[in-house]
């Protein structure tokens, strides 16, 4: 099981190193498109690739730091695992969003008909939305499985997950088991010779003291009780 921890930091350098690359190839696609309509037409530009740029600009300027602060700087706060999966969990659906626009798009199918510059950018369309589709799947299914992995961590007991590094957490670690605390018990010897066994204050209350403490040799006030016997005074004379 020690292969989970080196299996997600290898999974983690891969998809963040593939995505940023794939990320710029669609960054520079996507530029060459919009810079292409807007000569056409000023301000115009087509929304799949003013889309899929926005999604590569946000890629390669996020992960390549992801990475290289975690490997850099321990206890960062990019390298938290909870901040990691809400930023990857919005660049997956910001791919896929981006991918099924360009897939949306009708002329795209009749590139063959195409020529000279209209050709490239059909071309470059194309490729953008199947870059698109790749980085979605690799981003989603790395985000699923660090999610999958850090939720059985946190069922085990270890809460502190969520604030650690993939790089350094132990996704392997053993359930914390909290044992239930047992009273202690003291022997004491007495001036007789036999064993007493006193247990803690807080494991046994001691007994309320009576208010008002009683007396067994007066009546309780209120109570019909029985009075001692009076003595008899002597007397100097002889009894008859």
């Amino acid at each position: 099981m020690v292969e989970v921890n080196k299996f997600l930091s290898l999974s983690r350098t891969i998809v963040f190193i593939a995505t940023s690359v794939m990320g710029l190839a669609v960054l520079a696609m996507s530029a060459h498109i919009v810079s292409w309509t807007n000569s056409i037409v000023s301000g115009a530009y087509f929304q799949y690739a003013a889309l899929s740029l926005a999604t590569g600009l946000l890629t390669i300027l996020s992960l390549p730091a992801m990475l290289m602060i975690s490997i850099g700087r321990k206890g960062a706060l990019t390298s938290m695992v909870v901040v990691e999966l809400a930023w990857l969990w919005f660049l997956w659906i910001m791919w896929v969003a981006s991918a099924g626009n360009v897939a949306s798009t009708v002329w795209i199918g009749n590139c063959g008909r195409a020529k000279g510059i209209v050709a490239t950018i059909c071309a470059e369309t194309q490729t953008i939305e199947a870059l698109g589709f790749i980085n979605w799947f690799l981003i989603m299914a790395y985000t699923i499985t660090l999610l999958i992995f850090t939720v059985m961590a946190h069922m085990k007991g270890h809460s502190n997950v969520w604030t650690s590094s993939v790089r350094e957490y132990d996704f392997t670690a053993p359930a914390v088991i909290s044992a239930p605390v047992q009273p202690s018990y003291e022997v004491k010897m007495d001036n007789t010779g036999i064993s007493q066994f006193s247990a803690p204050q807080s494991q046994f209350p001691s007994p309320q003291a009576q208010y008002p403490p009683y007396n067994p040799g007066t009546p309780v006030s209120g109570y019909a009780g029985t009075p001692p016997p009076q003595q008899q005074p002597m007397s100097p004379y002889p009894q008859v």
